[in-house]
């Protein structure tokens, strides 16, 4: 891990805690960027239309590909669902992934979804994980990731914070086991998916991850 680096990101990060809402220009930001239908409000309901989690699950999508930044935390206590329209009130934990880590994730997922296995393969190099590994290594690592995105590159799954660190482990031994260093903006990401994990697991039915990709990323 790039503590050095991580420390440097993560000061700012942990200075915004005390405040609760997410500056107004940092908004705006959002409004220009997301392709999504959401009014940033304060609206207290309790979420019961299981379409919300889809709503979700396309924001998280979504904000990988704003090039200004995103909301890192996304628990369901920021948000409320009306007649079929997301309510946010985001918080001010916000964070700008490097755009080259950002792409190359986009590229890994796009290759999951589009099942093509090239652009897969290349996420994984140019992202920084593939790139000093042998053949079979390599080959490891994409299992690895692949079972991390499970079935849902298939069919709908429920999504469960324990099956996701369970997966999580097993790659970070990987990294740790063949020498990979690990830029800060994974950790950022880790913080990103677990609140998404955290929000999702709330839900009674499985959700179709893959469309819901699709919908924001259509091929």
């Amino acid at each position: 891990m790039d503590w050095k680096g991580l420390l440097k990101e993560l000061g700012p990060v942990l200075l915004r805690l005390g405040k609760d809402d997410l500056e107004a220009d940092k908004v705006n930001l959002l409004k220009e960027n997301l392709n999504l239908d959401i009014k940033f409000e304060k609206h207290q309901q309790e979420i019961t239309d299981q379409s919300y989690y889809e709503e979700v699950l396309k924001l998280y999508f979504e904000q990988l590909g704003n090039p200004k930044g995103l909301v890192l935390d996304i628990r369901q206590k920021f948000f409320s669902f009306v007649d079929g329209q997301l309510i946010w009130k985001p918080n001010n934990i916000w964070y700008k992934f490097d755009d080259n880590f950002r792409l190359s994730l986009l590229k890994i997922y796009k290759g999951f979804y589009y099942e093509d296995d090239e652009m897969f393969s290349n996420g994984l190099v140019e992202i920084g994980l593939a790139k000093d590994l042998d053949d079979e290594k390599r080959k490891e690592l994409e299992v690895l990731f692949k079972e991390h995105f499970g079935a849902g590159g298939s069919e709908p799954i429920h999504f469960k914070l324990k099956e996701f660190q369970e997966s999580f482990y097993h790659m970070f031994k990987f990294f740790v086991d063949n020498s990979i260093e690990l830029k800060s903006d994974f950790m950022f990401l880790g913080i990103y998916l677990v609140t998404l994990y955290m929000n999702l697991e709330n839900s009674d039915h499985k959700l179709d991850v893959k469309q819901c990709f699709l919908k924001q990323y259509p091929q």
